[in-house]
């Protein structure tokens, strides 16, 4: 028995709009997924850090971060830094009011403090002579060396009121950036450290990777940009590199 075809009792006019809807709409869709694939968004923020990653002097969560429109932020010292992959505050908890920390080859010990005075008979951090008539004040970062014999530029001296000028040490403010250590018996904390007990006591601070930085409070960041590990003002921009054979200090008159 013959089969009869099967007949659509749709107006043929109202198939033919449906068909030209169903065209429409799919072009439609597929320029647009086209264009966007073609065209993706471009990133507004890379490497700033988020909101939750501040760090106040207690050790606990600031909301408050890096202002995009702070010029600061352009400075090429500062905004090397911070392209990098942000670490978390928490994970450096303050240790009476002093967050400590250590660069990837541990060559570099580093202690920060909303108040630097703090930091000035610290056990692990010398920090360097200001120039004559000055005083460090305010929040800061210092970053003591284990090895490298380096001196400061005698551009970059500053007397020391008790010990022998040296090297392997960076301070920095809001204000300024120094290098060199006042030290007796030539031997600062951690090279003491290093020679005599082979880093055990100072491996307990966690170190700020390769390609990462730490946010430290509302003031200053570090990180670990190689071959220097870095730390610059987010105020200011002053800053100091580091490697174990050479420095650079940014000051805002420089």
């Amino acid at each position: 028995m013959p089969r009869k075809p099967i007949e659509s009792k749709m107006p043929t006019w109202l198939a033919v709009i449906l068909a030209v809807i169903m065209v429409t709409t799919m072009g439609g869709i597929s320029a647009y997924l086209v264009h966007d694939l073609r065209n993706p968004k471009p990133i507004a923020k890379a490497g700033a850090v988020r909101p939750d990653e501040g760090i106040s002097a207690s050790g606990s969560q600031s909301v408050e971060g890096p202002k995009e429109d702070n010029p600061v932020l352009k400075m090429p010292q500062v905004a090397q830094i911070i392209s990098q992959a942000a670490l978390k505050p928490a994970d450096f908890p303050a240790k009476d009011g002093v967050v400590y920390f250590r660069s990837p080859s541990a060559n570099e010990v580093c202690a920060y403090s909303q108040d630097i005075t703090k930091l000035a008979n610290n056990p692990w951090v010398v920090v360097s002579p200001v120039a004559e008539g000055s005083s460090y004040r305010g929040p800061g970062v210092v970053c003591s060396q284990v090895r490298g014999a380096l001196l400061p530029a005698r551009e970059d001296r500053h007397p020391c009121p008790a010990g022998e000028l040296r090297g392997r040490s960076a301070t920095i403010t809001n204000e300024v950036a120094n290098f060199g250590a006042c030290l007796q018996g030539g031997a600062n904390p951690v090279q003491a450290d290093a020679r005599d007990e082979k880093n055990v006591r100072f491996k307990e601070f966690a170190p700020v990777a390769n390609g990462s930085y730490l946010r430290l409070g509302n003031d200053f960041v570090c990180g670990a940009v190689a071959p220097d590990f870095a730390c610059a003002s987010l105020k200011s921009g002053t800053a100091f590199y580091l490697t174990a054979t050479g420095y650079k200090l940014y000051t805002s008159d420089k």
